[in-house]
């Protein structure tokens, strides 16, 4: 099965991970994205992952073309759990061109302490603040 799926936290290529490690094999491709939204940060003890809401603003990432087996979407729905919903995003390349991909939305209301990210980029945001990514099993992955 094919798939576009926009990452824009820590599935990441770039935030080496456990699940981004996962996700790398079934990569067909990869490219620089955006899709529209807001990105807040929310902490997990000492680490932080990502939650993008819809809205207005623009939130970076990475546009996925993933070549999965039979098992492997539902795997990552597992691992990103109750607190998101896998919904359509507009996206819109590097260099212009536009996809519609999957990604995951953020599914109800935000903890209050939950952090905007102005810039709509969560590495750059763990890079500026030296937080780290959350990098845990989750939901039994």
């Amino acid at each position: 099965m094919r798939i576009d799926l926009f990452v824009y936290g820590t599935l990441q290529p770039e935030l080496d991970t456990r699940m981004s490690r996962w996700l790398r094999p079934f990569v067909a491709e990869a490219q620089p994205a955006s899709a529209p939204g807001t990105l807040y940060a929310i902490a997990a003890d000492d680490h932080w992952y990502p939650a993008l809401v819809p809205g207005i603003g623009r939130v970076e990432g990475t546009l996925l073309r993933l070549a999965f087996a039979r098992g492997d979407l539902a795997r990552l729905d597992c691992f990103e759990g109750r607190e998101y919903r896998r919904g359509a995003v507009r996206t819109v390349c590097r260099g212009g061109s536009r996809r519609t991909a999957q990604a995951y939305i953020w599914n109800g209301a935000l903890p209050s302490a939950a952090r905007p990210i102005r810039s709509g980029n969560f590495s750059s945001w763990l890079k500026a603040t030296g937080s780290a990514a959350f990098a845990r099993t989750r939901n039994g992955t």
